[in-house]
């Protein structure tokens, strides 16, 4: 173990936090033992303290997500089917020359069915793996934002600018959003009744997080015109939900989904509401109170201490079914305590409080100190380790850990289960999902896909860097692309989703010249900002 030492600060927190802790739950808690949590926080391999976090995402994160044919862009967008070691998965008129392990995963059975994961998460090879997907392009395009928010290093920014100005030149005169491309005819394919209202808070995820880094005033125009569109098309004023297809389609029965209303606010919203000048701030804030209102009328079990994935009809809402697991649930309960960090309704804040706790103690796995995956139908726990899910059960536990230390009796061990387990050490990147007896990963599918990209493993990355140093009493330094250091004000540049003081901003100089930002005509300054005090 390297050295390590505490700050002042971080002791005297801790300290604090601790003998309250005592006070309230456990009269034999041994303080010292609870600062040896701290101490061990994230500490792996030969790395030590936050910085196991930059680490992390220059090491073994972007060395996948900056392999030649990962930043292709030749076809308009990111390719969204990426084998392990990052080569685009061949067309369906070359199947033979797909790793073994996907050709086996997409045979069918004797009743013409592929397994239930791989042909759910493939959406059935045969109509798209020659389709790119809007929402994995833009996936990926935040993934390069978060690089660079971190670093401050400009080949990530000029990735992420790319990603986004495509995602821009999707959006119609009417504000809405094409969502999937024809590979080989390089065509757009979908109409706007196919359009979910999901897809198109992914669409947004991009674009909104490089206005988050840029504050450009025409970035805005596109957003608010996207937003508009999906409140004004999607949200049943009737029904008040959020309809997966435009409520005015009536072709098909309308599902009424968890992540309809859930990922308007974590595809965007929450981390984007910070950024946005006061009038419109307003509005968000009133609009994020109204879906967090909703998700908690139409979606919690208080019986089950879940969120069902769907609340189309009655038997839609029982264990085991789509979407009704640990991952959405504390996903949906950490989005609610933010909405009311940002919203100033402490009763949010209680609320989901209270629920996360409860979720992390029914999903953590003592066995190998990881979390499991949902409880089944049966009543028995699916203990496959799927990598979006441990993020979020992560991220919910770094949330509440830097106001409560007791939370990293999980993160301590948690945090080491991802560094051994989830990284594909040889080409980088995370596994999609581990089997939960072996803990070897389920070769059968690429390593990225139509629902898998860099969004939640970047985004993870992220969390732990800001709260890791807020636990450990250090400041946070992160990167912004503006065109003046004037832009950097308390009101509207914040360490994505947290509140933070801002104590210092600086334009990062090379051989005494300021280092410019390429965007396009603009010219903007690489902006560092010190902040403290997260929360």
């Amino acid at each position: 173990m390297n050295n390590f030492k505490l700050s002042s600060t971080a002791k005297s927190y801790i300290e604090k936090t601790a003998q309250s802790y005592k006070y309230k739950h456990d009269p034999y808690l041994n303080i010292k033992n609870l600062i040896n949590l701290h101490r061990d926080l994230i500490i792996a391999d030969d790395f030590e303290g936050s910085n196991r976090w930059i680490e992390h995402l220059e090491n073994e994160l972007m060395r996948f997500w900056m392999k030649p044919e990962v930043k292709d862009m030749s076809k308009g967008l990111f390719r969204s089917f990426l084998i392990n070691d990052g080569k685009h998965l061949p067309g369906l008129d070359a199947v033979d020359q797909w790793p073994a392990e996907l050709r086996k995963a997409i045979q069918k059975d004797e009743n013409g069915n592929y397994s239930a994961e791989a042909g759910d998460l493939l959406e059935g090879p045969e109509k798209n793996a020659d389709k790119n997907f809007v929402r994995v392009h833009s996936r990926q395009t935040f993934a390069y934002g978060v690089a660079y928010n971190m670093t401050g290093k400009p080949e990530y920014f000029e990735l992420c600018r790319k990603g986004a100005y495509a995602l821009m030149e999707l959006i119609g005169n009417n504000g809405s959003m094409f969502t999937r491309q024809h590979l080989s005819k390089g065509d757009f394919i979908n109409d706007t009744k196919t359009r979910t209202s999901q897809d198109l808070a992914y669409g947004m995820t991009g674009i909104a997080f490089y206005y988050y880094l840029t504050h450009d005033e025409a970035v805005l125009d596109k957003i608010r015109a996207l937003k508009n569109y999906i409140f004004d098309n999607y949200f049943h004023q009737g029904k008040e939900v959020f309809t997966w297809l435009p409520h005015k389609n009536t072709s098909k029965e309308q599902s009424v989904e968890l992540v309809a209303h859930l990922d308007q606010l974590y595809a965007y919203m929450l981390w984007l509401t910070p950024s946005l000048p006061a009038k419109e701030k307003n509005e968000y804030k009133a609009d994020m109170k109204r879906i967090a209102d909703i998700m908690i009328e139409k979606f919690y079990s208080e019986v089950y201490g879940t969120f069902w994935g769907a609340s189309t009809s009655s038997d839609m809402q029982t264990l085991g079914t789509s979407h009704t697991d640990f991952g959405h649930s504390v996903k949906a309960m950490w989005v609610i305590y933010q909405v009311g960090i940002w919203t100033d309704q402490i009763y949010y804040v209680n609320f989901a409080r209270q629920k996360i706790h409860a979720i992390l103690e029914s999903a953590f796995d003592v066995s190998n100190g990881s979390w499991n995956r949902r409880i089944l139908d049966d009543g028995s726990i699916d203990r496959d380790k799927e990598w979006w899910g441990l993020a979020e059960l992560n991220q919910a536990a770094a949330l509440l850990a830097i106001k409560d230390p007791s939370y990293l009796q999980y993160l301590n061990k948690t945090y080491a289960f991802w560094f051994k387990n989830m990284i594909d050490y040889k080409h980088g990147e995370i596994w999609h999902v581990l089997d939960g007896e072996t803990l070897y990963p389920k070769q059968m599918f690429p390593k990225a896909h139509c629902w898998k990209n860099g969004l939640h493993s970047l985004e993870h990355c992220l969390f732990g860097y800001l709260t890791s140093k807020q636990i450990l009493g250090e400041n946070i330094e992160l990167y912004y692309a503006f065109t003046s250091i004037d832009e950097v004000k308390h009101q509207t540049v914040t360490p994505y989703l947290f509140k933070a003081n801002i104590i210092d901003q600086a334009v990062i100089t090379k051989n005494n010249e300021e280092v410019l930002i390429n965007d396009g005509d603009v010219d903007r300054l690489n902006i560092k900002v010190t902040f403290e005090f997260l929360h």
